[in-house]
């Protein structure tokens, strides 16, 4: 009887072992395919590391510009239900062996587009949308890199910050000719442009600029470049809130379509004499070109 007993068991436990063998097979055939660097594809999504800004975090507190890197990620939900980048993956940034931390206090960020999202914004199965993270950086000359991970499948991208060269092709002053767009800064003017908190008007700086998209999708001038100004030995702050006064055809962060032109502008709390030197550079904080514009 005993030996039943056991010959019973030894049948049961074959069993079980098979089936476990069977799910962990089952297990492995699901697991993510590889991918390539800074893509992370599973069952349930498909994140792609797209690209990254400098400059673009500032202290809401003192409107200070941190020492930070914005990092954007493409997000697909693959899976049966809504979901959001929060809830599929994450991302971490590492740099000089250590990873770098989310900024802390109340920041603002100036975004690429405004198409991008909260990574917590929940989509349907097959949509995807462009979202970002913010790191503080130890310095801004080491490379960083960036780790995307996602039901423990992780890919990787490392970003030089220094030695980019620079991608104008155009040696005039005030003139950037890339591969997406023509940019071509034509005046500044001094009017009362500017909206305090009580939408009072003030007089304020817009640098007005020619822009053409020369992609195949629509894009808007914020997407391309920034601008910074000087005046009177200081840095000028963008205006917050301001209107136009019918000067330009669009703001700076509304979309135009392809090989349409525009004329389009940035805003500066200003004085009202001595001229302005701008300085132009891409989301990468490579020095595109600069001039020096009277007001008029």
């Amino acid at each position: 009887m005993k030996k039943i007993m056991a010959l019973f068991l030894a049948i049961i436990l074959s069993v079980s072992l098979c089936s476990c063998k069977s799910e962990t097979s089952t297990e492995k055939s699901t697991e993510a395919t590889p991918a390539a660097d800074g893509v992370v594809l599973t069952p349930n999504a498909r994140i792609e590391i797209k690209d990254y800004t400098l400059n673009s975090v500032k202290s809401k507190t003192t409107q200070e510009v941190l020492k930070a890197i914005t990092v954007y990620c493409e997000f697909q939900n693959l899976s049966i239900q809504e979901t959001s980048m929060f809830m599929s993956g994450q991302v971490k940034a590492f740099q000089n062996g250590f990873e770098l931390n989310a900024p802390t206090g109340n920041t603002t960020t100036t975004l690429l587009s405004n198409d991008v999202k909260d990574k917590s914004t929940n989509v349907q199965r097959g949509y995807s949308y462009l979202t970002y993270y913010n790191f503080m950086l130890e310095d801004e000359t080491s490379p960083v890199t960036i780790r995307v991970t996602s039901r423990g499948k992780s890919s990787e991208v490392t970003y030089n910050l220094t030695g980019e060269a620079n991608p104008n092709q155009s040696n005039e002053p005030g003139v950037v000719e890339l591969g997406n767009a023509h940019v071509k800064i034509t005046d500044c003017k001094y009017r009362y442009y500017g909206l305090d908190y009580r939408y009072k008007q003030y007089a304020c700086a817009l640098i007005s600029c020619e822009y053409t998209n020369k992609s195949d999708k629509e894009q808007c001038l914020d997407e391309v470049l920034t601008m910074r100004a000087y005046q009177n030995g200081r840095e000028l702050e963008p205006t917050a809130a301001y209107t136009s006064l019918n000067q330009i055809d669009k703001f700076r962060n509304e979309k135009i379509s392809p090989n349409e032109t525009c004329t389009t502008g940035f805003f500066f709390d200003s004085d009202s004499d001595g001229n302005i030197t701008v300085k132009v550079f891409n989301h990468h904080g490579t020095q595109l070109t600069e001039m020096e514009i009277p007001i008029g």
